[in-house]
């Protein structure tokens, strides 16, 4: 029901709800729930009010007399939702109070205790950090100021940065794995659990490697190791400057280090990590830089003239300062340098076997050779090939060296054997007076082969001394064997009749087969002129045991057997025929009928020692009686020289000696007739020896095993050996069986007739088992420089070649058996040497299989 009461001159107007009235004169009253709390900042609280005595239950909210609070002391909406203020104000009790909309004398409070809030770390940055002074960030919330960290047990002040962030910095220098955790003060102190931390030592920086060594034109990953950091990069410096430069190098923030095009003056740089973390902390490595690699890519001609100093154009890459050039092991002189070739200067060598390296040389630091680029050498205008010259010589001389070769393709076979006719004789030291040592002579003799240029000469005079033996098992001084050995030589081109006779006249030949002071016969005392020089004369110096075709072959009697040449008194006639001869009488003394030991000129006659009886020589030939000595000497050489066996005689030893063991007849003919057309000419036996068709020909039959003499020379020759004077090559010859000067006997160090597997190889005689080992032996030793210091071969260049195989490979069979390698030995070697990549390796494994193999130990 409505109702308007008028008091005082006022109409007052209401509408009551007879409901909603009270009893009249009950009081209003107010309650609040809770009437205490303590809450944090940052937390909200929900408040009820209970209103009695009036119809109207509502409330008004307000926070320390504040309607609604404010931001200060916090805020409650109309329905009692209190959240606290941001901070704890300064007086952090306060009072929430609900008032009677009914009655605004009637109201409730609430007190309520502000406590700061609880903090909570989310992260830490860094987590981690070095001793030291150091500033972290935490991360979080809750956070007030003055709000206290702790790093471990020990309290840290904090600078608040918001209620979500702190900056703590202090200084530690104790390494350990620890925690951080925040405490918020009073009112209401509270602190986190602990987060994680961790405290470092100082910072380290190693660079690897340490110390490094490169090349120009190379690049070097640099390896750095930052430890204690969280934060691992670094910066890279060369010589100070970040990043490097053009002088010193440059490196990439990744440590790739460049070197600079040319060396720095100072060859080493210094290349620097240092810390981004601690700025003060780094580490450097030395790098010592070397010249670079030089590399040879073309020659300009690409056939070079041995012999001739042209000028040539090398192509090349990563050439340094002071580089030498070289062509195989002679330095060339650099003319012009450009940035991609060299023009350059040099007496082109004679190469192995047609070819010659050329390389250059980098000097230090990192002295350094370029790969050997592989150039032919060839003779302008060749009259034959390298290999037609070096099969010629094998005959003709002590083996082909690389000058000889070439020296024969350019002059051509008769010219060359023109100049051999002249060619100064090469000579033996003369005796020394108190030394009867031959040592020195066998020394010159090796020497003289290897450097000489009377080849064919030599040749032929080592031929006769293996056919008019003497020998040092008997006449071993110098004194005897110098004067005799120079008889051969001396002879070698002379007529084989004249030097039978100076053989005969020899005090050492006389000597050796007991022909001087060989006297007359004395019936009274039973003594017999000694037959032993008469008969060697006849078997072996001349006209053999059994009559023969001019072919070399026995004639034959009506039975088909051999017919004898001579017959034992035949031998006992030429024994007495040769008797009254004694030594030279020495200077300053009386000639006697028996003179003492002298060996300078020829013997001389006693003719009270000659016996003066009739003789019968060969073919029925009489020296009547009263004759001298030198007169019978005269008649015995003639009777030999009209004997149609000499020529066949002479001709198969001297070819067996520098062609092949077993010829065939036609061959020993065509010999021994020129010997008999020119009536014993050595000079013209000789030339038809090494020109005979049959001596070019490769058949079954052909070829010798080179005789060791033979097969040193003609090894060190072949790869162009530099021997010196003092050097010991006879012992090796030696140990092979062929003691130079020192035949076992007056039959040589082997028979013209000894056979191998039904073949005629006079050198296999001697070649027992022991002995072809030590030819392997001494190979092996030659190919690696093993001979001592007076026996150089210059396995420089063999090295340079070994760089290809095939190509070295090819150099040897060239220089040592003039291109006649077999396919399968080809590919055998080349197998072992590909077993390696050491050049040096290589280079002496390769001389040694071609030279102990049996292709080149027996000449083709």
């Amino acid at each position: 029901m409505s109702f308007t009461v008028q008091r005082c001159g006022y109409v007052y107007a209401a509408a009551v709800l007879m409901m909603n009235i009270a009893p009249l004169g009950a009081a209003v009253t107010v309650s609040i729930s809770p009437s205490s709390y303590t809450m944090r900042v940052g937390a909200t609280k929900t408040f009820s009010a209970s209103v009695s005595g009036a119809a109207n239950r509502t409330v008004t909210w307000a926070v320390n007399g504040v309607v609604g609070g404010n931001a200060t002391v916090g805020t409650i909406s109309t329905s009692g939702f209190y959240t606290t203020p941001a901070i704890v104000p300064a007086a952090n009790v306060i009072k929430v109070r609900a008032t009677s909309a009914a009655d605004a004398t009637a109201f409730a409070e609430s007190t309520v205790t502000l406590q700061n809030p609880e903090p909570g770390i989310t992260s830490l940055a860094p987590n981690s950090v070095n001793i030291g002074t150091f500033t972290v960030v935490v991360t979080g919330r809750g956070f007030v100021r003055g709000s206290v960290a702790k790093i471990g047990d020990a309290a840290v002040p904090t600078t608040f940065v918001s209620a979500t962030e702190l900056r703590v910095t202090a200084t530690d220098n104790t390494p350990r794995d620890t925690t951080i955790c925040v405490s918020n003060p009073e009112p209401g102190a509270v602190q986190t659990s602990g987060k994680y931390f961790k405290i470092m030592p100082t910072v380290t920086v190693n660079v690897y490697p340490d110390t490094y060594t490169m090349r120009i034109g190379t690049t070097k990953q640099m390896s750095v190791s930052v430890g204690n950091a969280v934060d691992k990069s670094v910066t890279w410096t060369v010589n100070g400057v970040v990043g490097g430069n053009a002088t010193f190098g440059t490196i990439s923030d990744t440590g790739l280090y460049t070197p600079p095009a040319t060396l720095p003056a100072t060859p080493q740089v210094s290349v620097k990590a240092t810390s981004k973390t601690n700025t003060a902390i780094s580490d450097t490595s030395t790098i010592s830089l070397q010249n670079p690699v030089p590399a040879v890519t073309r020659v300009l001609p690409g056939v070079l003239v041995p012999g001739t100093q042209p000028a040539f154009r090398v192509e090349l890459s990563g050439l340094a300062s002071g580089a030498t050039l070289w062509v195989g092991s002679t330095q060339a002189t650099i003319l012009q340098v450009a940035p991609t070739y060299v023009m350059a200067t040099a007496k082109i060598p004679y190469g192995l076997g047609g070819v010659v390296t050329v390389s250059v040389r980098n000097p230090d630091p990192g002295a350094v050779s370029s790969n050997a680029l592989i150039v032919p050498v060839q003779v302008t205008n060749a009259q034959m090939t390298p290999a037609v010259a070096a099969r010629f010589l094998q005959r003709a001389s002590w083996g082909g060296s690389p000058e000889s070769i070439a020296e024969l393709q350019t002059k051509g076979i008769a010219a060359w054997l023109n100049e051999q006719r002249t060619a100064p004789v090469s000579d033996l030291p003369e005796p020394l007076v108190d030394s009867s040592s031959i040592t020195p002579a066998q020394r010159a003799f090796y020497l003289n082969a290897m450097t000489g240029r009377d080849q064919l000469r030599q040749r032929m005079g080592f031929a006769l001394s293996q056919i008019l033996v003497v020998s040092g098992v008997k006449t071993g001084s110098s004194q005897q064997l110098v004067p005799y050995m120079r008889l051969m030589n001396q002879h070698a081109f002379g007529n084989y009749f004249t030097l039978l006779k100076e053989v005969t006249l020899s005090p050492t030949m006389g000597r050796f087969l007991d022909m001087v002071n060989n006297v007359k016969a004395n019936p009274a005392r039973g003594l017999e002129p000694n037959e032993n020089y008469g008969r060697e004369l006849l078997q072996l110096f001349t006209v053999g045991l059994n009559l023969l075709n001019m072919d070399g072959t026995n004639k034959l009697d009506s039975f088909g057997k051999p017919i004898p040449t001579y017959t034992e008194d035949n031998v006992k006639h030429f024994a007495r025929a040769l008797t009254g001869w004694t030594y030279p009488t020495k200077p300053g003394a009386a000639p006697k009928s028996i003179n003492p030991s002298y060996y300078v000129g020829q013997m001389i006659a006693a003719d009270e020692n000659h016996d003066k009886t009739q003789k019968t020589l060969l073919n029925g030939m009489v020296i009547p009686a009263g004759r001298t000595a030198p007169e019978e000497l005269e008649m015995v050489i003639e009777n030999i020289r009209q004997h149609p066996n000499v020529p066949p005689f002479v001709a198969l030893r001297l070819i067996q000696r520098l062609v092949m063991g077993q010829p065939s007849p036609a061959y020993v003919q065509r010999v021994a007739t020129r010997f008999q057309q020119t009536g014993g000419d050595l000079w013209e036996t000789a030339k038809a020896i090494v020109t005979d068709p049959e001596a070019d020909a490769i058949t079954a039959s052909s070829g010798k095993l080179r005789e060791p003499v033979l097969f040193i020379l003609s090894y060190l020759r072949g790869l162009d050996a530099d021997v010196l004077a003092e050097h010991g090559l006879n012992s090796y010859a030696n140990n092979m069986g062929q003691n130079l000067w020192n035949a076992p006997s007056v039959f040589n160090y082997f028979s013209p007739f000894y056979r191998a597997n039904g073949v005629v190889a006079p050198e296999y005689q001697i070649n027992t088992p022991s002995v072809a080992l030590n030819r392997v032996n001494f190979i092996y030793r030659a190919s690696r420089n093993g001979l001592g210091s007076t026996v150089v071969v210059d396995l420089a260049e063999l090295e340079r070649l070994a760089s290809d195989p095939p190509a070295l490979v090819e150099a040897l069979n060239q220089a040592l058996m003039h291109g006649a390698m077999s396919a399968a030995m080809k590919t055998s070697i080349l197998t072992a040497l590909n077993a390696t990549t050491d050049v040096r390796t290589r280079a002496r494994n390769a001389a040694y299989l071609v030279g102990s193999s049996s292709q080149y130990q027996v000449e083709p």
